[in-house]
């Protein structure tokens, strides 16, 4: 018979899934309606390569932890509700690593484009022509930016249309400055005018916006270091009584009762460490 407690933990592990689903389907189709592109040839692929935010295998945290919690299951003697207990808040705990991961590559990209930008406007400033002065960019930027740079210039002098090299590049980095950039060169390349101080307001934006985000981000990585140190010190509480009272520690882990009590505090402390990293990621 299937112990009713883990039915109830499947259960919950499944809704939170299916919510997660859903809202990120909702927010895709309203980021989606956004990201229009606002150039001609939507249909058309981009030949770059998209610059990923998260790492590359994402998904190993997930499964390297679903392994841990069925090998201590079917080797390890433990109990089935705790072995899943402890896989939901290893995946809460990845995802919140991954996060943080994916937002500091987002702030070191959107940096190399400020400074990118200010070699530009430079370049414009001394005379050169827009596609020398993105060409001169390219050179003294940084990867994975002067790869794109480099295929953007190259894409021009190629023949290819202005508008639609710009919708490759921020198609190949999907971050809402790129989508600037690209935006205020195609508008410039349509109307004509002086690009220069365009761009520097551009610049400015793109710093102002990356000065907010890493506020942001030191303000939840505050919170976010108090949640993981109340929890390190419960599981420290818990091996210093265990070590003091071994035998009193392991009649209650043997206990049936007292394995569905720790099951539930851990699923209490993933439904915990979810909650707190909806509430400090903030859409601005």
């Amino acid at each position: 018979m299937v112990d009713p407690w883990l039915l109830g933990v499947l259960a919950l592990v499944v809704g939170v899934g299916v919510w997660m689903f859903y809202r990120r389907r909702e927010r895709a189709t309203a980021v989606g309606r956004l990201s229009e592109p606002f150039l001609e040839d939507e249909e058309l692929e981009s030949p770059l390569e998209p610059v990923g935010l998260a790492p590359r295998h994402a998904w190993l945290p997930y499964t390297a932890v679903a392994l841990l919690g069925l090998a201590l299951w079917l080797f390890g003697g433990w109990a089935d509700v705790f072995c899943v207990a402890l896989v939901l808040v290893g995946w809460v705990i990845s995802s919140i690593l991954l996060s943080t991961i994916a937002k500091r590559r987002a702030v070191s990209l959107e940096t190399q484009l400020a400074e990118s930008i200010d070699l530009i406007v430079g370049a414009l400033h001394a005379g050169a022509g827009t596609l020398d002065a993105l060409d001169s960019a390219a050179r003294e930027a940084r990867e994975p930016l002067r790869g794109h740079l480099k295929d953007l210039v190259g894409s021009i002098r190629l023949g290819d249309a202005p508008a639609d090299a710009l919708e490759d590049l921020y198609r190949a980095v999907p971050l809402e400055s790129y989508r600037l950039f690209a935006f205020t060169l195609a508008v410039h390349e349509e109307t004509g005018g002086s690009l220069a101080p365009t761009l520097t307001m551009v610049a400015r934006s793109i710093r102002d916006n990356v000065d907010l985000k890493r506020r942001i981000n030191a303000e939840t990585t505050q919170a976010q270091g108090s949640v993981f140190g109340i929890l390190a010190i419960t599981y420290g509480i818990g091996l210093v009584t265990w070590r003091t009272h071994p035998t009193r520690v392991e009649g209650f882990i043997e206990d049936e009762m007292g394995i569905r009590i720790i099951a539930a505090a851990v699923v209490l402390q993933a439904l915990g460490l979810f909650w707190m990293s909806r509430l400090t990621k903030i859409q601005y």
